[in-house]
C-alpha cells in the first residue's frame, strides 16, 4: 500500500511538472520579450539616437593644449535596447498608453535640399537660379523620416538622458587671430587662453537603474529582457506585410498619377518604405532611402512609369537586377530588385509596357520593387508624381 501511495504521489508530481513545463514557454516569452509594437520600437530607437546626437558638444575654437581627464566632445552612444528594456520594466510590459498618443514626425533634409520657409513640417526644396540670376525654389518634397507615438518617444527620451553624465572643466587652447590693416596687409597674432569646456560621459546600465530607483526584482527583469536579442525588433515593421502603414502612403492609399505617369506595379499600392532618411533594414545603420519600396509578391508585373529610352538593364550592385529609363523631359526612372528583366538597353519603350517582374535580388530583405525617380541627376520623391 505504501509503495502504491508513493507511486501515485510520483505520478502526481510528474503531472504537475509536465503542466508547468507546458505553460512555462509561453509565459516566459511574455515575461522576457518586450511587447512593444513596431511604432514604439521606432520611438525608442529614435529617442536614443537623438539623445546621443545631443551629447556631441562642439570643441572650443583653436588648438586644445590641455584638457580635463575624460574630455571627449564626440559625446556618447545611448544603447537603445537597454532603454527599451528599462521602459518595458517600468511599465510592466504594457505599452498601450504609449501607443494611443498623437504621432510625431522627425525630418531631416535630403541631400541638396533646404527647408522651405513657406512650407510645413518636413517640407524641403532645391534652390536654383534662373537666367536672370534670381534664386527660385524647385522640386518641393515633404520628408518625414520617422513616425512614432509622441508619448512613447518622450518616455524613451527621458530614460535615454539618464545615460548622459554632464561634465564641465577648464581647458587651455591656442588661438590665432588675423586682421587686415588699413594699408591692406594681414596681421596675425597667436595667443593661449583658458576656456570652459563641456562634455558628456556615459553612465552604465547599473547606474541608470539606480538613478531611476529600480528594485532588485525590476533590475532582474531588465536583464531578462536584454537576454533576448532586441536588435531583431528594430526593423520588424519593414519585414511585416505592409508594416504598420508607411507614413507617406497609409493603408488604403491609392496613387493619383500626374499626366503621362503610370504606377509601376499595376494593382499593387502597398508602400512599405518611403523616400527620405531611414534606418537601413539590412545594415541597421542610418542612411537615406532614395526611392520608394512597393511591397509585392515575386513575379508581379512591373511596367514603365512613362515612355523613354532604356539606358541600363541587368545586375547593378545593391539594386540587383535593375532597369533605368531616361525620359525626354530630363527625368529618369529606375526599377530595382527585379526577378527578371524583359527588355534590352538602347530601345524606346512606351509607358505601361512590361519591363520585368518583382523580385528580391541585390540588397533586399524580401520581394518588393524599389522605384526611383531622378530629376536633374538627383533623386526626388516618386510620390510627387502620384499625388493630386
Amino acid at each position: 500500500m505504501r509503495s502504491a501511495a508513493f507511486f501515485a504521489a510520483g505520478l502526481a508530481l510528474l503531472f504537475v511538472l509536465f503542466v508547468a513545463r507546458m505553460f512555462a514557454g509561453p509565459l516566459a516569452v511574455v515575461k522576457h520579450v518586450p511587447l512593444a509594437s513596431p511604432a514604439v520600437v521606432r520611438a525608442v530607437v529614435a529617442a536614443a539616437r537623438h539623445v546621443s546626437e545631443a551629447t556631441r558638444v562642439p570643441p572650443p575654437e583653436g588648438t586644445i593644449l590641455d584638457a580635463p581627464a575624460g574630455y571627449d566632445p564626440d559625446g556618447i552612444t545611448v544603447p537603445w535596447p537597454e532603454v527599451l528594456a528599462v521602459l518595458a520594466t517600468q511599465r510592466e510590459n504594457d505599452f498601450a498608453g504609449l501607443e494611443e498618443s498623437l504621432p510625431a514626425c522627425v525630418d531631416r533634409a535630403p541631400p541638396g535640399y533646404v527647408r522651405d520657409p513657406g512650407g510645413g513640417p518636413g517640407r524641403y526644396v532645391r534652390l536654383e537660379r534662373d537666367r536672370r540670376g534670381r534664386e527660385r525654389a524647385v522640386d518641393p518634397v515633404t520628408v518625414c523620416s520617422e513616425w512614432y507615438p509622441r508619448a512613447a518617444y518622450e518616455a524613451a527620451r527621458a530614460v535615454a538622458w539618464e545615460y548622459a553624465d554632464e561634465h564641465e572643466g577648464a581647458a587651455r587652447v591656442r588661438r590665432t587671430e588675423c586682421e587686415t590693416t588699413p594699408d591692406g596687409r594681414t596681421r596675425c597674432r597667436t595667443y593661449e587662453t583658458d576656456v570652459t569646456v563641456r562634455w558628456y560621459e556615459a553612465r552604465s546600465l547599473e547606474e541608470v537603474m539606480t538613478r531611476l530607483g529600480l528594485s532588485a526584482a525590476e533590475r532582474g527583469q531588465v536583464r531578462a529582457f536584454l537576454a533576448f536579442d532586441l536588435t531583431s525588433l528594430r526593423d520588424l515593421h519593414d519585414a511585416l506585410p505592409g508594416g504598420d502603414g508607411a507614413p507617406c502612403a497609409a493603408p488604403g492609399w491609392r496613387p493619383v498619377p500626374q499626366p503621362g505617369w503610370i504606377w509601376p506595379v499595376p494593382g499593387v499600392f502597398r508602400v512599405t518604405s518611403c523616400f527620405g532618411p531611414r534606418v537601413d533594414p539590412v545594415e541597421l545603420l542610418d542612411g537615406f532611402h532614395a526611392g520608394l519600396d512597393i511591397g509585392a509578391p515575386t513575379g508581379a508585373m512591373v511596367v514603365a512609369a512613362r515612355p523613354g529610352r532604356v539606358t541600363q538593364t541587368g545586375p547593378a550592385g545593391a539594386c540587383g537586377l535593375g532597369v533605368r529609363i531616361d525620359h525626354l523631359d530630363g527625368t529618369a526612372t529606375r526599377y530595382c530588385h527585379l526577378s527578371r528583366v524583359d527588355i534590352r538597353p538602347g530601345g524606346w519603350i512606351a509607358g505601361g509596357a512590361v519591363i520585368g517582374a518583382v523580385g528580391s535580388t541585390g540588397k533586399s530583405t524580401g520581394p518588393h520593387l524599389h522605384f526611383e525617380v531622378y530629376r536633374h541627376a538627383g533623386p526626388v520623391d516618386p510620390l510627387l508624381y502620384y499625388r493630386p
